[in-house]
């Protein structure tokens, strides 16, 4: 029996631009988890449960060819990908059962912390170690990257999610260059890309200072990240200009981390606001709801720097913290205008 916990995950900077090969930001991993239990099957059977979505069972041969379904199209996918995996690499995928029970929602809404990165990674973390195969939090990510490469809806994304959900801890994160692994999955096996070196592909530990706090905020308000995503159509000198700005600022954003510079920090968080703010404006993308303003206005109050975590248009805020006098006052405030503070901190896996 294996059972793992996947983390879930919430961006700090470099929000939009990060969809694009090579683009940096900063993703973290929160320890609020997806809980995969696997057990080899005695019976012929692949059966899959989900507190969320319910039951499904296949034959191990039906992963190969399995009919397209909305809800579960994730783990479809992902055991579809795995498969493929095994067999270029001359072994059967053996009969299993997998229970996924998730703590990434409230009440049975998203919570906007990566439920779908932390899936996949966790479907196919669980499939190596039940396998017994040789793996890296690189090759799982490497594999959960094609995976939802492959789904229309995913593919736009910039999969920093999976980078922290795979490797935990706070994050540097460029993607990798899409058009060169849609051209490597027409022409080689699965098994060979995932050794292959990935082109502007950069996922880089940080450590994040003892005496700063991040406190979320969640607005109850659900936003689903692949519309918003999908609303960018156009290539252009304003996206450019975006582009340059946003990498800066992450690159600032993350000299001041790595010498605990608070005051350069939080012009960075504050830089990334801004520009996002006017980069949605001028895009036409709902980014700022009433409540992620009230969010921002809030630790505006009490001269704490904050922004929107993500794609915007519900879900997250964050604010960066120094003292507990802060950080009461903040979550008061929210909670005065029904936000809700969520208990989360950066979540660093333990090395085994």
């Amino acid at each position: 029996m294996t059972v793992i916990k996947i983390p879930g995950k919430l961006f700090l900077a470099g929000e939009y631009a990060n969809t694009d090969p090579g683009q940096p930001s900063i993703v973290f991993a929160v320890n609020r988890f997806i809980t995969f239990d696997a057990q080899l099957n005695t019976e012929p059977l692949i059966v899959v449960t989900s507190d969320l979505l319910g039951y499904r069972q296949y034959q191990p041969d039906e992963l190969f060819n399995l009919l397209p379904n909305d809800d579960w199209r994730l783990i479809q996918q992902s055991l579809s990908v795995f498969a493929q995996f095994m067999m270029n690499c001359q072994q059967s995928i053996q009969p299993f059962k997998l229970n996924i029970s998730s703590d990434l929602t409230i009440h049975d809404q998203k919570i906007g912390l990566g439920s779908s990165g932390a899936t996949v990674i966790g479907i196919i973390k669980s499939l190596f170690i039940l396998h017994q195969m040789p793996h890296s939090p690189l090759t799982i990510y490497k594999l959960a990257a094609i995976v939802l490469h492959s789904l229309p809806n995913f593919v736009n994304g910039s999969m920093g999610d999976l980078a922290a959900a795979a490797f935990s801890g706070l994050i540097y994160y460029q993607k990798f260059d899409h058009v060169w692994l849609t051209t490597q999955l027409q022409t080689q096996s699965i098994a060979s890309i995932i050794t292959e070196q990935w082109p502007c592909l950069v996922i880089q530990p940080l450590i994040w200072p003892t005496d700063w706090h991040i406190t979320i905020g969640w607005t109850q308000k659900p936003a689903n990240t692949q519309i918003q995503l999908n609303q960018i159509t156009t290539q252009d000198e304003t996206e450019s200009t975006f582009q340059t700005a946003s990498a800066r600022i992450v690159k600032q954003l993350v000299a001041a981390i790595n010498t605990t510079n608070w005051s350069q920090m939080a012009q960075a968080l504050i830089d990334n606001r801004q520009l996002l703010s006017t980069y949605t404006q001028a895009r036409h993308i709902p980014y700022q709801t009433p409540k992620l303003v009230q969010l921002m206005h809030s630790a505006d109050r009490i001269h704490v720097p904050s922004k929107i975590s993500g794609a915007g248009n519900g879900d997250n805020g964050l604010a960066i913290v120094q003292t507990a006098w802060q950080l009461s006052a903040l979550q008061k405030a929210w909670q005065a205008h029904h936000i809700m503070p969520l208990p989360l901190s950066i979540y660093t896996e333990k090395e085994v």
